[in-house]
C-alpha cells in the first residue's frame, strides 16, 4: 500500500467491515457499560493493563501526545499505517510518523447523508474519554485497547509492552496486572 499524506485516511468500508470483523474475531470484543462486568477483551497472552485514570494524556499535551505517537512509530517498522478503531464512529488508518494539524472536527462531504451534505469527524485521543479506542498494528500482531468507564488500557506485543513500561509514569498510567 503506497504511503499516505494525511496522518489518518478515514477507512473505506469495506476495509473497515474487514478491520472489524478481524477484531471481534481476534479478541472477542463484547463492550459494556456495567462497571463489574468482566473484560471486554479476550487478550492474548502476554499483556499488560493500565489504570489510565490519573493520566495526563486527557489534556492536548503536544509533547505526551508526541511521545506516544513516537512509541507507535518504534513498533511500526516498515509498515505503512496502523489501525485506529472506534467503536461505533469513524475508523482510520493511521500514521504517527505524520503530525496532525487538523482544527477539530473536521467535516466530511459525503452525498450518503443528503441536504446536510456530510459529518464532522474527530480523530481518537488517546485516552478513552468516553469511547472505546483500538490502535492496532496493521496485521494486529501489538496494539493498545482503551476501556473508557474502567478507564483501563491493554498492551500487547513485546515491544509496545516495553515502550509502554518505560513511559508509563510520563502518562500517568498505574500497571493494575502483567
Amino acid at each position: 500500500m503506497p504511503g499516505q499524506s494525511e496522518p489518518w485516511i478515514i477507512l473505506p468500508g469495506v476495509e473497515e467491515r474487514n478491520a472489524w470483523n478481524r477484531f471481534d474475531r481476534e479478541f472477542r470484543f463484547r463492550p459494556s457499560t456495567r462497571l463489574d462486568a468482566p473484560s471486554p477483551f479476550r487478550m492474548r497472552a502476554p499483556h499488560d493493563v493500565y489504570s489510565v485514570g490519573t493520566t495526563t494524556l486527557m489534556s492536548d499535551d503536544r509533547d505526551l501526545n508526541g511521545v506516544m505517537r513516537g512509541i507507535f512509530v518504534q513498533c511500526m517498522g516498515d509498515d505503512g499505517f496502523m489501525y485506529v478503531l472506534d467503536y461505533q464512529h469513524t475508523c482510520f488508518r493511521y500514521n504517527p510518523r505524520l503530525e496532525d494539524h487538523h482544527t477539530y472536527p473536521v467535516f466530511i462531504e459525503d452525498t450518503r447523508f443528503g441536504e446536510v451534505g456530510g459529518y464532522n469527524v474527530y480523530f481518537p485521543k488517546f485516552y478513552p474519554n468516553g469511547d472505546y479506542y483500538f490502535f492496532l498494528a496493521a496485521d494486529f500482531r501489538w496494539g493498545y485497547l482503551t476501556h473508557p468507564w474502567l478507564q483501563r488500557a491493554w498492551v500487547f506485543g513485546r515491544r509496545l509492552r516495553q515502550l509502554f513500561r518505560e513511559h508509563a509514569d510520563d502518562f500517568g498510567f498505574v500497571a493494575v496486572m502483567g
